[in-house]
């Protein structure tokens, strides 16, 4: 044991521990390591939307498909996710309660009868919001 207290083993750094992984860039969406975002000319700074509202930077390609890429991942996510509620409902022969009577929010779900509770199929904010 170090006098740190603990040692990680060669190439991990704190980073890589849970809890301590780095928030992607709110403009490219991106890794900071990954950040496809030019510098403000006014305060100097990176990834910033603040700089598009207020000193006039405006979107380069390579941010722009940053965005879309993010996206179609979310889309991906949420076709993935709707697939595995599909297959689920399909399956079991009440999707609506489950055998034990406890709602853990994970496989197996639980949905609800109420017209009003399930989601707008044409309601573009499913993947998009």
């Amino acid at each position: 044991m170090s006098k740190f207290g603990w040692s990680l083993p060669p190439g991990v750094s704190t980073r890589d521990l849970p809890g301590n992984e780095d928030e992607t860039c709110a403009v490219c969406f991106k890794q900071p390591d990954d950040c496809v975002c030019d510098e403000c000319k006014v305060c100097f700074e990176f990834g910033n939307p603040r700089c598009h509202k207020e000193h006039g930077m405006k979107l380069n390609k390579a941010q722009l498909v940053a965005r879309h890429e993010y996206l179609l991942h979310r889309a991906e996510a949420k076709v993935k996710e709707t697939k595995t509620e599909l297959e689920y409902i399909k399956k079991t022969d009440n999707p609506f309660n489950r055998e034990d009577g406890e709602d853990r929010g994970e496989p197996p779900y639980v949905f609800s009868d109420k017209l009003e509770d399930q989601p707008d199929p044409f309601d573009i904010k499913l993947v998009w919001g």
